[in-house]
């Protein structure tokens, strides 16, 4: 351990431990000598979160002393000291009281033999009609009809994605008093890097003395949500852990909220002027339905009718009135001439005032996105319940050039609304591939400083896999970590942060730990679409290297598991090496990332179940999202003159490849096979993958117009054509172009068959009668 960094973290829990106990009597103790010399106290009927936070002290201070405080519900005489945890009879005798203790703020009060850790807490109770889960979204639903009179989607009917069914909790429960004993356990040593017992550090002592302390602590941002997504699938472990970094769920996070009104078979039957005119039809059918003319008077009534609904109702802080994702600009008469800043917004606004004057004590959110990310010039101020919430990818931030273009954006909204009416939400913030880690805790700590008293916090999610666990812990609870801290205190020295954390998580590993995760921050890309699939082979192989050192470093320890840990969300280091020579090899080619559709996400169930295979590309898994790119001319870099598309997705087991041809010529394709595994079809019209996994190079499909296909596997230096693909495949052409598509199997289904890969790539190339080649390379994570 360096020398100087270990004297400064010795003095900072030093003096945190000084603070704890001055003015301590000799005598009061909580915990002397292993013997519980204290007694946790709480109401008879506590609050869940009460509940709770009596059980993480009592099991916390058993760790760090060996001794185990009874919880009880009246103070008895046989413990000297009580720790009075919510209100209760003792806290209302003592005078100590939660009046003005808001979204998660607390205090903490010694006296002469107690200790109060008090803050606001409430059991969430949900209003009727809510889902209580996918089978019970059509009763939801018809009761809100029934109820509402209107044709707009229930927003209820996934509330019980909040809902931790095993513990009880809901997301939406307040809980300050068990903030309020997070805040008591740090003091002790205690922290919370990862979920589960390996991201934990507690110190070990036989004592613990009773504090003299009175400090109130309010969280710089009100709002800390970073949602989990589907929280009964979340084991205790991930979901508990949440809570210890003090994250709440307040109901103001409410994208693209415009779709509960706009995406109803009935609404479109009986209202098209409500559409967006795109290319003279209205935007009610087919790809990308359901965007909004936002210059429709009835749209805007139908708006402010929905929004009074959902308050009335169902009593939420806050209704989005946020457009559909993909914003189609209308064309009709109306919006001609207008950008579509200041069509969204200022439809958003005007339903802000017509609301206000019912619910004034409700917000509005709108969110700052895409083509309307700026403030319209024809809005000076906006009505005060307007709440915008700006989407900006956070890494990178720590670049001047790139803060700058965002500290306009900020500046040009806020002037323009109430105090505190900015939400923030990050795109892209996480690591959502096992190629490379986006970290940028520089990032983090300079935006949320600066933003202190500007936004009223964060709207953004957790990284999470399709089995609903935290996603790669090891490589993006750092970033987690900060970005938690700083909504809490946004003026804290990031330096001291981070020495804390190497010395503590890592141990003898930390030199090595911070070398590494340094340079990952240092070389993550600033320009353009910062993604990890921009950093190169060589980057990544050092970034392992790097890891590798920190691991030998830490030997077999606790702290040698948390750098295992990371490691082995990586690919091995050899496969890596591997592949940097392969890059090297065959020059700078664009990447696209796979889009990974989790399976637990029901429009995505609902894509894969409506799934034709027939060469068409209209199916609902390639329209929803538009995710793929164009190849170049392999010779030239350039576009070619007849283009080709791609789509790619990946679902459970199963990689889906959409490729569109262009060729205005397609009435006369060359067609050199008809049968599988004629090594004709090279000779003709046809599309090669090559598909590299993370243990085998490479596989190669071709595929021609007529659906002829000729698969072989390479990867033992040979062409094993007896390899079979088990691709399935369908082509269609048409009227200048030609279509492939294919659903390839990516798990072993026998020996010899299939593909195996949990990380690999595909490379496309299309040949065609001219002869030119076309290609591109794309990462895939499964």
């Amino acid at each position: 351990m360096n020398d100087k960094m270990f004297c400064r973290i010795l003095v900072i829990l030093c003096a945190a431990w000084a603070a704890c106990a001055s003015g301590v009597a000799a005598e009061t103790w909580i915990v002397q000598d292993g013997q519980a010399r204290a007694q946790i106290v709480t109401a008879a009927e506590p609050p869940r979160l009460v509940k709770l936070a009596a059980e993480e002290l009592r099991d916390y201070l058993r760790k760090i002393t060996g001794a185990e405080l009874p919880i009880m519900h009246d103070r008895s005489t046989e413990y000297p000291v009580a720790i009075y945890i919510g209100q209760s009879a003792g806290t209302d005798a003592l005078g100590i009281t939660d009046e003005g203790l808001k979204y998660g703020a607390y205090r903490i009060v010694s006296g002469p033999d107690y200790l109060v850790l008090l803050g606001h807490d409430a059991d969430f109770t949900p209003s009727e009609p809510w889902a209580r889960n996918h089978g019970d979204r059509d009763r939801a639903q018809r009761e809100w009809e029934e109820l509402t009179g209107g044709d707009w989607r229930n927003p209820m009917t996934s509330l019980f994605r909040s809902w931790h069914k095993s513990s009880g909790i809901w997301t939406q429960d307040e809980g300050g008093s068990l903030q309020a004993v997070y805040a008591f356990l740090r003091d002790q040593g205690v922290r919370w890097y990862m979920p589960g017992p390996l991201g934990e550090v507690v110190p070990r002592r036989e004592s613990l003395p009773l504090p003299s302390v009175d400090k109130t602590v309010h969280p710089d941002f009100a709002y800390r949500d970073l949602r989990l997504g589907n929280v009964p699938g979340f084991p205790w472990e991930d979901f508990v852990h949440h809570l210890r970094l003090g994250l709440n769920d307040q109901g103001l996070a409410g994208s693209h909220g415009m779709r509960l009104i706009t995406s109803g078979a009935e609404m479109k039957a009986n209202h098209p002027e409500y559409y967006a005119l795109v290319r003279g039809q209205r935007n009610t059918k087919g790809r990308g339905a359901g965007h909004a003319c936002f210059s429709s008077p009835g749209l805007l009534q139908e708006s402010i009718n929905f929004a009074r609904a959902v308050f009335d109702v169902f009593g939420s802080d806050a209704v989005s009135i946020f457009p559909e994702d993909g914003y189609n600009h209308c064309g009709c008469e109306l919006c001609a001439g207008k950008t579509p800043s200041e069509l969204v917004w200022t439809f958003v606004n005007n339903v802000a005032k017509a609301v206000y004057e019912t619910h004034p004590e409700h917000y509005i959110l709108g969110g700052a996105y895409t083509s309307y990310r700026e403030p319209p010039e024809s809005i000076e101020k906006f009505n005060s319940n307007v709440v915008v919430r700006i989407s900006w990818m956070r890494p990178g931030l720590d670049d001047d050039a790139r803060w700058a273009e965002y500290w306009e954006t900020v500046q040009a909204w806020a002037p323009r609304l109430a105090p505190g009416r900015l939400m923030r939400n990050a795109n892209i913030q996480w690591t959502a591939s096992t190629g490379f880690p986006i970290i940028h805790t520089r990032s983090i700590a300079r935006e949320l400083s600066a933003m202190r008293g500007i936004v009223l916090g964060e709207a953004s999610s957790v990284p999470r896999n399709p089995q609903q666990r935290w996603e790669h812990p090891g490589l993006s609870h750092l970033n987690i970590y900060v970005l938690s801290s700083y909504l809490w205190d946004a003026q804290q020295d990031l330096d001291v942060l981070l020495d804390e954390y190497y010395t503590l998580f890592y141990g003898p590993a930390q030199a090595e730990m911070r070398a590494a995760f340094e340079f990952a921050e240092a070389i993550y890309p600033r320009e353009g679409r910062p993604t990890p699939s921009r950093v190169s082979y060589a980057d990544r192989v050092r970034f392992v290297e790097l890891l590798h050192q920190a691991r030998a470093a830490a030997g077999d320890t606790v702290y040698g598991e948390r750098v295992q840990m990371i490691i082995d969300e990586l690919q091995p280091l050899e496969k890596l090496r591997e592949l940097q020579g392969m890059s090297e090899a065959r020059g700078d080619v664009k990447e696209f990332p796979v889009m990974h559709n989790m399976a637990g996400n029901s429009k995505w169930q609902a894509a894969a179940q409506s799934f034709k295979l027939d060469g068409q590309l209209d199916e609902l898994l390639w329209t929803a999202y538009h995710h793929g790119g164009g190849l170049a001319d392999n010779l030239t870099g350039k576009r070619p003159q007849h283009a080709t598309r791609f789509y790619l997705k990946w679902y459970e087991d199963a990689l889906y490849i959409g490729i569109r041809c262009d060729d205005p010529d397609a009435g006369n394709l060359n067609i050199t096979a008809t049968a599988k595994q004629d090594a004709a079809i090279h000779d003709g019209d046809c599309v090669t993958l090559l598909l590299e996994t993370q243990d085998l190079s490479y596989y190669e499909i071709t595929i021609n117009p007529a659906g002829a296909v000729w698969d072989a596997d390479h990867s033992e230096g040979g062409v094993g054509e007896a390899w079979s693909s088990q691709a399935e495949v369908a082509t269609f052409i048409g009227d200048g172009y030609w279509n492939v598509e294919a659903r390839i199997p990516v798990r072993v289904v026998s020996p010899g068959t299939s593909m195996s890969a949990a990380t690999g790539r595909v490379k496309m190339v299309r040949k065609s009668r001219p002869g030119c080649r076309r290609r591109v390379k794309t990462s895939a994570t499964n």
